[in-house]
């Protein structure tokens, strides 16, 4: 699409959507930070930052006063954490940060609890102990994760050369082949263009930016760097090679993650503070979008270049996803404001992009979640009848997802590479995960035999695709450190709703199959593991759940 003709659609659709300044809602549930591929296990915190978003105060954080009330979205678990305001570094160091998947737990066991009349005293007694334990797995910080290499609480120098790419990095990042694998990976920094990336770096080289800015720039600059040093650890490279592209990942992301811990949300808001955050996917990224506003981003599209252009969409892409993600899994209403977004127009799915049609699909997802937040779980929602009618339309909805999916699988190189087919399983898994979810909600779920057995049947096929994804990362070979970090993020981003349904089902009725797919789920998280701490936190609890299932599967195998 011309350069001109993007901008113009964009600009139309932010105009449509947004007003000058977003409203902004106050929430307390702690927002989740997967920490994709700068993970090292924590997770950034950042409640009740809303009352202070937009106030340029120059003092530190930690001698703000911003005793602000905050409101807690309605839905079956709230969250009582309230913590002061912090930088992310000073996050990082607190033990309130909560997994995702352990707060979707509670809620979908309390859920059984309360709505399961078949359950028996020692089935809710089980289903009270893992809620017991899940708060004490939500409460606990590995210790070993708080600090990569002393970078995250120690002082660090921005000025250093060693803090970002030198001139001949860029060079050989930026030139030679590129493989699928290698092109879809580096597609996962786009929310920093080429040009960008180059501007930021050679910026802070010629030490043309200082302050808060040049530690945006470094977060930026070392994320970009790290994805595309991934994507060539992917070509199959010497062992020589291999292990030097080790050594620069693990410099980018303590470089990036370093930074990352001196960044105060309280910064003036920028498209670099945007996606200095983003690059840790961190949900305060929801904040400052929120902040800048629909014609901010129209403003940029419309007057930027074909690339450039892309980056502004992407970034926004970026945050609707992670935003409308987090707002169901969380039971939180979303930073972002209501509007109608076409992913086709955001991200238009394009041959020399492998990706697109990818992110195209997880927007479509957003796009359902942010249904599921705003109106399955909403007061206005009385009688059983309109839950019923929500529902309906959102499994219409999802129909059309899947044959959209189908779509694009169909054509190479998406039905050919080895990356792009396990990535497309992360879809399939996300697609089930939500179809659980939704058919969870239904009113009729615990009487209704049919309901129960079809939410359960989706939840089965979610952990298969979940298993075969980890069974595809076997087969890798010199793409699968690529796929492990790719991947990892969509477990933390679409927790284990179907985990969380087989779970209780097992407690409930001992049925071994069930078990048996746990378990070996669980099992076959270890890979995703090794790339991500969060992703072993989440094993971890899994583990938990399935020693918990297990005796009273052993306990009805002695009765037989």
């Amino acid at each position: 699409m011309p350069t001109h003709k993007v901008g113009e659609a964009y600009e139309a659709e932010a105009e449509a959507l947004a007003a000058e300044s977003w409203p902004i809602e106050v929430i307390s549930p702690e927002l989740c930070n997967p920490n994709w591929l700068l993970d090292q296990g924590e997770n950034i915190s950042l409640p009740n930052l809303m009352g202070a978003v937009g106030r340029n105060d120059d003092r530190p954080v930690s001698q703000q006063s911003l005793n602000r009330p905050s409101t807690t979205a309605s839905w079956e678990f709230h969250s009582t954490t309230s913590l002061p305001h912090q930088t992310l570094s000073e996050q990082s160091s607190s033990h309130e940060g909560q997994i995702a998947a352990i707060f979707e737990a509670q809620t979908y066991i309390q859920s059984e609890l309360g709505e399961n009349p078949r359950l028996s005293h020692q089935e809710r007694e089980i289903l009270e102990l893992a809620i017991t334990l899940s708060s004490q797995a939500s409460s606990t910080k590995d210790q070993s994760t708080l600090d990569v290499e002393g970078t995250m609480t120690g002082k660090a120098d921005f000025c250093d050369p060693s803090m970002y790419p030198s001139a001949e990095a860029m060079c050989y990042l930026l030139s030679g082949y590129r493989t699928v694998a290698a092109s879809f990976h580096s597609e996962l920094a786009s929310i920093i263009s080429r040009g960008t990336f180059e501007r930021m770096a050679f910026a802070l080289i010629d030490h043309e930016v200082h302050g808060h800015v040049r530690v945006q720039y470094i977060v930026c600059v070392n994320f970009f760097a790290l994805t595309f040093v991934v994507g060539l650890e992917a070509e199959g490279q010497t062992p020589s090679m291999q292990e030097r592209h080790k050594s620069l990942q693990e410099r980018y992301r303590k470089n990036a993650f370093t930074a990352l811990g001196h960044i105060s949300v309280l910064n003036p808001a920028s498209l670099s503070l945007l996606q200095a955050l983003l690059a840790g996917l961190s949900a305060a990224a929801c904040v400052v979008c929120a902040q800048l506003g629909g014609r901010y981003f129209a403003s940029l599209a419309s007057g930027a270049s074909e690339q450039d252009s892309l980056e502004v969409r992407q970034c926004l892409g970026h945050c609707y996803i992670l935003d409308k993600s987090l707002a169901m899994t969380l039971g939180r209403r979303s930073f972002l404001p209501e509007m109608e977004v076409n992913a086709a127009m955001l991200i238009p799915p394009a041959v020399d992009m492998p990706s697109a049609p990818i992110f195209n699909i997880y927007v479509e997802f957003a796009k359902v979640q942010d249904a599921i937040a705003r109106d399955i779980r909403a007061p206005r929602l009385h009688r059983s009848s309109e839950k019923t009618d929500v529902i309906k339309s959102l499994r219409l909805r999802m129909n059309e997802i899947r044959l959209k999916i189908r779509k694009f699988r169909l054509h190479p190189p998406h039905c050919t590479d080895h990356l792009l087919q396990g990535e497309w399983m992360g879809v399939d898994f996300t697609y089930f995960t939500i179809m659980t979810t939704i058919l969870r909600l239904h009113p009729s779920f615990s009487a209704d035999q049919h309901v129960r057995e079809n939410c359960l049947e989706h939840a089965r096929r979610a952990l298969c695709e979940l298993k075969s994804m980890e069974e595809h990362g076997l087969k890798a070979g010199g793409h699968r450190n690529a796929y492990c970090l790719s991947v990892a993020w969509i477990v933390l981003l679409y927790p284990l709703c179907p985990f969380f349904a087989l779970f209780c089902n097992v407690v409930e009725t001992s049925d071994r199959k069930d078990f048996e797919l746990l378990e070996s789920v669980t099992n076959g998280l270890s890979m995703f593991a090794e790339a991500n701490a969060s992703v072993r936190n989440v094993q971890e609890f899994c583990n938990t759940l399935v020693s918990l299932s297990k005796t009273r599967v052993d306990y009805f195998s002695s009765m037989e």
